[in-house]
């Protein structure tokens, strides 16, 4: 017996050592691992006058819905071009590739078809992230326009992009931080003296614009009324899995999922605690645990993280901020600094509701959604 004992305090310190692993900033990639990439809502910075009142969202791996409701407290109509900003990743920024971006999808199809290395089956569109954004206004669909325009030093230069028939993606038109993607190197060496040419590269062959996304439509917000918006999306959803394999001791395979997790869990608060049945890290230790003991059954561990980017949301306090969470059967929640402000509340066996009133976002919202099942359709 207490042989036995030793061997399990033995193991829990082994699992609890691993899991330190998660919490360091490391630079290793993994093939299992993609990282979250935050949007955020419409209607941002509103104008003087319009007030957000509630905020209503629900999140889950593979979708983000927000109910917002504004006030205009002024005695006039308040009319405004109203827009949902995609986000697309600093081309400058390494280890970030918008990968939701249309540019980038094709040219990934179309280049590896071309190079015969393999095919990839086409993407649906309808999962891919931000590009399916819809909106209502008082339960109303909206139409809305998708602007798409390259930007170099406050000037508009889409119109020279697509006269020299260039991607508009500055990634993909200098073939640049796109591992995945099989370009041909005399195509791409012949584009970028191209781009040097009309100079919007620099010597070294850097693009020197950016390229803005944005679905917009006219909005206008009569005096002394509430106006209620709705809109979804699929967010860019961070994915990170940890699995044993039968070529590995269970130990062995657990550590090297591990120390890949770094980047995808720096700045979160994984030392929190929720109040709910297990908190982020007493899961993992569980599920670790679990699966040691079980290692034939060859049990995964999945961790999903979904970004918003909140604080641009309203410069004065929200009257009512709710959010509610989903998670897979079997699974938990956490979210970063957050959390601690926020009433939290489990209202069903697999969502989470976080609430607060008069409450003055300082910081975005970053969820960690865990689950022992692969979630369908996160892309």
């Amino acid at each position: 017996m207490f042989l036995k004992y030793i061997f399990h305090m033995r193991r829990i310190f082994i699992v609890t050592s691993l899991l330190i692993l998660m919490v360091t900033d490391l630079s290793f990639s993994n093939s299992d691992m993609v990282n979250s990439w935050a949007g955020g809502g419409v209607l941002s910075n509103c104008p003087p006058g319009l007030i957000v009142e509630e905020i209503e969202m629900q999140v889950s791996a593979t979708k983000i819905s927000c109910r917002k409701v504004i006030y205009n407290e002024t005695g006039e109509d308040i009319s405004i071009k109203a827009a949902f900003q995609v986000p697309h990743a600093p081309i400058r920024e390494q280890g970030h590739q918008s990968y939701w971006d249309e540019d980038v999808i094709e040219a990934k199809e179309y280049n590896h078809d071309r190079s015969g290395s393999w095919t990839l089956d086409k993407t649906d569109l309808s999962k891919v992230p931000f590009l399916n954004f819809s909106v209502q206004v008082d339960d109303q669909e909206v139409k809305t326009t998708r602007r798409v325009t390259a930007t170099k030093d406050g000037a508009d230069i889409t119109a020279l992009i697509k006269k020299n028939n260039l991607p508009i993606s500055p990634d993909v038109a200098a073939c640049r931080n796109l591992p995945l993607i099989n370009f041909d190197p005399t195509e791409c060496r012949a584009r970028v003296s191209r781009l040097k040419r009309l100079h919007i590269a620099d010597s070294y062959g850097q693009p020197l614009w950016e390229k803005e996304v944005r679905f917009e439509w006219d909005q206008t917000f009569p005096a002394g009324k509430r106006v209620t918006v709705d809109y979804s999306y699929h967010p860019a959803t961070g994915f990170l899995s940890v699995h044993f394999d039968d070529e590995r001791p269970p130990l062995e395979s657990l550590a090297v999922g591990l120390l890949h997790t770094g980047c995808f869990l720096s700045g979160t608060s994984l030392n929190e605690t929720t109040g709910l049945e297990y908190d982020i890290t007493n899961w993992l230790l569980k599920k670790f645990s679990d699966d040691l003991q079980m290692p034939e059954k060859n049990k995964g561990t999945y961790l999903y993280q979904v970004g918003y980017l909140l604080t641009s949301e309203s410069k004065s306090p929200i009257k009512s901020f709710k959010m509610i969470v989903e998670h897979p059967e079997g699974g938990t929640v956490q979210s970063n600094q957050l959390w601690p402000e926020m009433l939290f509340r489990r209202i069903s066996p697999t969502l989470v509701e976080v609430s607060r009133n008069n409450f003055l976002p300082k910081t975005n919202i970053s969820v960690l959604i865990a689950s022992p099942t692969l979630i369908k359709d996160v892309f």
